[in-house]
């Protein structure tokens, strides 16, 4: 018996260790009811792209935004995007907040992060964990450009992407 126990843990550990191998490897989408379904994407194995030769636009908040990695776009997995954001000196973004997590990578200039209720100064290097549902913006401190990069995970969906009209900002 304890050895039909042993195996039947071990089969439902390999299940287990199976379904995720699946869900990476097929692209395909966990959800709540314990079921897989496939994504209709592409797997791209090697996808490279030059943010200097994408189109920028405004985005609901207020930054120009380059999208890099958009599964909506690229027929990636939809469990991530990438951007690179920018922020005019002496200008914010307006306070919004998102369903789903971001991070902002700071790659040049000096902005003030303001998350919920805390704000702090960030520079070059640093990264800021933004959890979903949470109101946040950024204020660009320095005489130029402020550049960012925003990671979403899952991808980013303006359609959960929510401006709050009745904060003020700077």
């Amino acid at each position: 018996t304890n050895a039909k126990t042993s195996c039947n843990c071990h089969f439902k550990t390999m299940t287990a260790v199976v379904r995720a191998s699946v869900y990476l490897s097929n692209q395909t989408e966990f959800n709540s009811g314990n079921y897989y379904r496939m994504r209709p994407f592409e797997v791209k194995t090697l996808l490279i792209k030059d943010v200097n030769r994408i189109e920028p636009f405004t985005a609901i908040d207020g930054c120009l935004i380059k999208e890099i990695i958009q599964p909506g776009n690229d027929l990636t997995s939809p469990g991530i995007s990438l951007a690179q954001a920018e922020l005019a000196p002496g200008k914010a973004t307006l306070p919004h907040r998102l369903d789903f997590l971001e991070i902002y990578f700071i790659m040049i200039g000096n902005g003030l992060m303001h998350v919920g209720e805390e704000s702090a100064e960030v520079k070059p290097g640093q990264a800021i964990y933004i959890p979903p549902g949470e109101i946040q913006f950024i204020e660009n401190l320095g005489s130029g450009l402020l550049t960012f990069l925003c990671v979403c995970h899952p991808g980013y969906d303006p359609g959960k992407d929510e401006v709050i009209i009745n904060q003020v900002t700077p």
